[in-house]
């Protein structure tokens, strides 16, 4: 997949934005196939409960998880999307077209499928190009 362009990025950090604006959500972030924050993060609003160097090893983990998934999804099927629950927070990851992932944090306590379908709702609209071919980030 060719770099995003200004607009696809800017694109995608409004997405990321309106999805943190959910009441149990804090993170929102796109991910490209290095693992690579490319657009979104934490809600202004959120006293850093993580700080960049656990971020950085919680986009690696997530990407890592995420490649090797894909490895198998010519036997299982392709992934619609991932939750991790701990004690602490709610780790959802959804792959894109493109070698994209979406990651979301969110309160541990938080309805997952509800997430799910905001992401859905919210995503539907951005637009990605990659070789010569426009579509929706999330089908």
């Amino acid at each position: 997949m060719n770099e995003l362009t200004e607009d696809e990025v800017n694109s995608l950090e409004r997405a990321c934005t309106k999805l943190t604006q959910e009441k149990k959500v804090f993170h929102v972030g796109v991910l490209n196939r290095y693992g690579k924050l490319v657009a979104g993060g934490f809600k202004d609003s959120v006293e850093f409960l993580i700080d960049n160097d656990k971020s950085k090893i919680i986009y690696e983990l997530m990407n890592n998880i995420f490649q090797k998934r894909k490895e198998l999804d010519s036997v299982l099927g392709e992934t619609d999307y991932a939750t991790l629950r701990r004690t602490n927070f709610l780790l959802i990851t959804v792959p894109e077209k493109g070698d994209l992932l979406i990651v979301i944090i969110a309160e541990p306590d938080s309805d997952d499928r509800k997430i799910i379908k905001k992401v859905e709702d919210i995503f539907d609209n951005v637009k990605i190009k990659s070789v010569g071919v426009s579509y929706p980030i999330y089908d």
